[in-house]
């Protein structure tokens, strides 16, 4: 593989934003305030040097896509609470402006996967050496100077692995599993043979999914598991014979892991932490609830534009904190809904700029889903970015997607649309333009000779495809 300036530029520019995206945590802890800053620029930075012509000049799009001109407003909204919380205001804005500058070609996307497994695949292997080595795990707390939260103060470490937290760990597997997953599922389908192939990705599935039942984290192992279901069927276009593979996989998943909880602790660890969801045990629903009431109590009071963005963890501290926060006030705790918050923040301008940026970006994925039957290359792209949106959108309901890192990985899913919008596009007037032969073997390589065949820009030319 030729190693070229824009390779090298397009490797750190996911080296950076994914990196930061999985060990924002760890970075946080490792280095100062100055230090993050500089990491947050290099995203942008390499972002501009990756796109950029030979004269490092970025070429802007004439037309900018709706759910694009959403986001950007949405980055406004951002800037407006930059005096209250800086760094996670840059850090919303750069993802926006990541996904901008991305969207002219497609040559980072494989680069972009590539990274994200082995980053992603790294919390994997700690929730298992800590399983097998929990000993070890003084190392983690030594680090942090405090036992990470979800361990049951150190008793379950592998729940947090390398994380301060077991929500973090659990997020990073979630996401390497969609990954991993919507790969296999394009390739394969729901079937019970193996490609040879694919039995590596099939591993990779296996030991996320153990894993992340290992975190014990409900929310995400839910919401993750419903994303990749809701594709699947969005895949098949919701053909009946899909929906019922579907409902036959769930089912037997369950049943193995019924059976499997009476014999391993840490799978009836996972049915114990279902089990107690609305009683004395956990009061995190009802904290929950309490935190959702807060902030629609204070979007009554400002409807149109809202109290102000980042404003809800100060209603949190003056209001609840004293009942629910055993370490004192927090500086950075969000309502576990991120509709909820927009909503009490931005008011009613910003929350319809925001819903419609999200269903514009979901239904632009879904018609070029659908349009790109012939294109397995970008309709696996695709497929990547709409499971990232849709986990993206089930976890809001009762996480921080829009002001934690998983903002990141949904800049990426919407990188990836906009990149391949804009890759079809070109190749849409290219093809028109100069329909020859070399042309066809530049634009579809990575694509076999039968999908070529198929493309309708030929049905009514005389180029020979053999």
């Amino acid at each position: 593989m030729k190693i070229t300036i824009k390779k090298i530029f397009i490797i750190l520019m996911m080296l950076f934003m994914l990196g930061y995206a999985s060990y924002s945590n760890i970075i946080a802890r490792a280095t100062n305030s100055l230090s993050r800053y500089v990491l947050l620029g290099s995203i942008l930075l390499f972002a501009v040097m990756a796109n950029s012509d030979k004269n490092f000049l970025l070429k802007i799009p004439s037309k900018v896509p709706p759910y694009m001109l959403c986001w950007l407003l949405m980055g406004i909204f951002a800037l407006s609470g930059f005096a209250r919380v800086k760094f996670g205001s840059l850090q919303i804005v750069i993802c926006i402006l990541f996904a901008f500058i991305s969207g002219s070609n497609d040559q980072w996307i494989d680069t972009a996967l590539r990274i994200a497994r082995f980053l992603l695949f790294v919390f994997v292997f700690f929730t298992f050496f800590f399983f097998v080595f929990p000993r070890l795990y003084s190392i983690v707390t030594g680090f942090y100077g405090f036992i990470p939260d979800g361990t049951s103060r150190g008793a379950y470490p592998y729940r947090a692995g390398i994380t301060s937290h077991y929500s973090i760990n659990a997020l990073n597997i979630a996401i390497l599993l969609v990954i991993v997953v919507v790969k296999y599922l394009c390739d394969n389908g729901i079937t019970l043979k193996i490609r040879k192939e694919s039995v590596f990705d099939f591993v990779l599935i296996m030991l996320s999914f153990v894993a992340l039942l290992m975190t014990a984290k409900r929310g995400v192992l839910v919401w993750s598991i419903l994303a990749i279901g809701i594709f699947y069927i969005l895949l098949n276009k919701g053909k009946v014979g899909n929906v019922v593979k579907i409902l036959l996989v769930a089912f037997v998943l369950l049943g193995i892991l019924i059976i499997l909880a009476e014999n391993s602790q840490v799978i009836a660890k996972v049915f114990e932490r279902f089990k107690v969801v609305g009683t004395s045990e956990d009061n995190s629903a009802a904290q929950r609830i309490a935190m959702w009431k807060l902030a629609l109590s204070y979007f009554r009071q400002s409807p149109i534009f809202g109290t102000g963005f980042w404003t809800y963890r100060g209603f949190y501290n003056e209001n609840l904190s004293a009942e629910y926060s055993v370490n004192g006030k927090h500086t950075s705790i969000d309502a576990h809904n991120v509709y909820i918050q927009v909503l009490c923040e931005t008011g009613v301008v910003g929350f319809v700029i925001y819903i419609l940026a999200i269903g514009f970006l979901l239904y632009r994925t879904i018609i070029l889903l659908w349009s790109l039957e012939n294109r397995q290359r970008l309709k696996q792209y695709i497929s990547l970015s709409l499971a990232l949106q849709l986990f993206y959108i089930l976890y809001s309901f009762s996480g921080n997607c829009f002001y934690d890192m998983t903002f990141f990985y949904y800049a990426l899913a919407m990188g990836i649309v906009y990149s391949v919008e804009t890759v079809w596009k070109n190749e849409s007037r290219q093809l028109k333009s100069s329909p020859n032969r070399n042309t066809i073997r530049e634009l579809y390589r990575g694509d076999d000779t039968n999908t070529v065949r198929e493309k309708i820009y030929y049905e009514n030319s005389d180029i020979d495809l053999s």
